[in-house]
């Protein structure tokens, strides 16, 4: 079966709600200078590097678990993960056994699903240049920002999605937080690509580059508007 291109955004946008208030009219929001006067990642022409520098550290448990899920990959696949985008089809390999297996012990699914959550969110934080944001509710969730742009989501939910083949489980949701012009402009965009499959669909690296899509197309927007300096600070998502 098919999904048409607008499928990614029935799970990582909420259409229509108001999620985050427009943080660059807040004078918290601040362009970002280095002290030669260049900003974050920008090169000598004024252009985004590449993803730019990551930025701020590894909370201690987001590090331990990721690390966890470095070594239950290597002893179920094979293959050592590094971080790298390119490997998180090994990612992918290994949260599909794990997933199987767990029907027999579903007393593990908590260490497995928050573990690949902190990879895979910490592989995210590296490609957009972000910050993990601890969130006091049941879930006792990390919540993974971005800096360059107002973009929030929750790695653990889509973790979840991805293992559930829905959206529908007792877990948070897995779905991007943004500001409600920026929600029309990456409804647009996602609408414009490909069809993937639903095998496709759920996996964390086609998750990845959904997330990704929709970074770049609000760094695309605040460069056309000139706001390319802009940095988004942990206070810039207390609205959520």
């Amino acid at each position: 079966m098919e999904l048409a291109g607008a499928s990614p955004r029935a799970v990582f946008c909420r259409v229509g709600c108001v999620l985050l208030r427009p943080a660059w009219y807040s004078a918290r929001s601040r362009a970002v200078t280095r002290e030669n006067g260049a900003g974050n990642g920008v090169g000598n022409d004024g252009e985004d590097a590449p993803y730019g520098a990551v930025l701020g550290e590894i909370p201690a448990e987001i590090l331990e678990l990721s690390e966890s899920c470095r070594q239950f990959a290597l002893s179920a696949v094979g293959v050592e993960l590094d971080y790298d985008v390119e490997t998180l089809p090994v990612l992918d390999e290994y949260l599909r056994m794990a997933n199987a297996g767990l029907k027999d012990r579903p007393e593990a699914a908590p260490v497995v699903t928050r573990a690949v959550a902190a990879y895979f969110g910490e592989v995210v934080r590296r490609r957009m240049d972000g910050f993990w944001r601890h969130r006091e509710d049941p879930n006792d969730e990390w919540h993974l920002c971005a800096r360059r742009a107002l973009l929030s989501m929750s790695p653990l939910g889509v973790v979840l999605d991805v293992m559930a083949k829905s959206t529908e489980h007792d877990g948070p949701t897995g779905e991007l937080r943004l500001a409600p012009d920026d929600q029309r402009l990456a409804d647009e965009r996602l609408a414009r690509l490909p069809p993937v499959s639903e095998e496709e669909y759920d996996l964390l690296s086609t998750r990845q580059e959904v997330i990704e899509t929709v970074y770049e197309t609000l760094r695309d927007r605040l460069k056309a508007e000139g706001r390319e300096s802009l940095v988004f600070e942990e206070s810039d998502y207390d609205d959520e």
